[in-house]
């Protein structure tokens, strides 16, 4: 996540073999394919029962920024509320238009995500409260290794190559960034 981003935003890309058919942007956590974007890409209706390839990119520097900002000085409840609230009031004006029941296991899963992003958040804020911006956010990089574990583990995908080139080109801007800072941090004052 870049430091200067400043938008939450979803994308997501709608694949036909490795081509992208579709991308579809929303500020939210939740899409619309369209019966005219699926009539448009497939020329008909997606039936029940058939299936999707998609790839979903969150584009989410919000929080974080707003952590860093506002973190060493307002209390930790306000910093998990808040966004929380937020979303609870665009989820809900979203609600009557977007709306579809959800499978009980879905329910369950949503609420694990739930249960374990308190203390993740927590920890976020309690780091931003230890440390610089500047020490702090590189790590946060560590996400993408994270994702490729998880995505090879859980789902059988690895990055093609310009994912990983990205990603050595953002982690290795963390790393040369937070060196060159501790660097920094421990040269003498030159007098003279």
């Amino acid at each position: 996540m870049p430091l200067v981003e400043e938008t939450e935003a979803c994308e997501v890309e709608i694949l036909d073999g490795a081509n992208v058919k579709r991308k579809l942007t929303t500020p939210t956590t939740s899409a619309v394919y369209s019966s005219a974007e699926q009539t448009a890409d497939w020329g008909g209706l997606l039936a029940p029962g058939d299936t999707l390839t998609i790839r979903i990119f969150q584009l989410s520097a919000l929080t974080a920024v707003l952590t860093r900002k506002i973190g060493p000085h307002e209390r930790s409840i306000v910093l998990l509320i808040t966004p929380m609230l937020a979303n609870v009031v665009l989820m809900g004006l979203a609600l009557p238009f977007l709306f579809q029941p959800m499978p009980p296991a879905d329910i369950i899963a949503l609420a694990a995500i739930a249960l374990l992003s308190l203390p993740a958040m927590q920890c976020i804020i309690f780091a931003f409260r230890a440390a610089e911006a500047v020490i702090v956010a590189p790590m946060q990089y560590s996400q993408i290794l994270w994702a490729v574990f998880y995505g090879a583990l859980l789902f059988g995908e690895w990055p093609d190559g310009a994912t990983v080139l990205g990603a050595a080109v953002i982690i290795a801007s963390g790393l040369f960034i937070l060196f060159r800072e501790a660097g920094a941090g421990r040269k003498a004052p030159r007098h003279g």
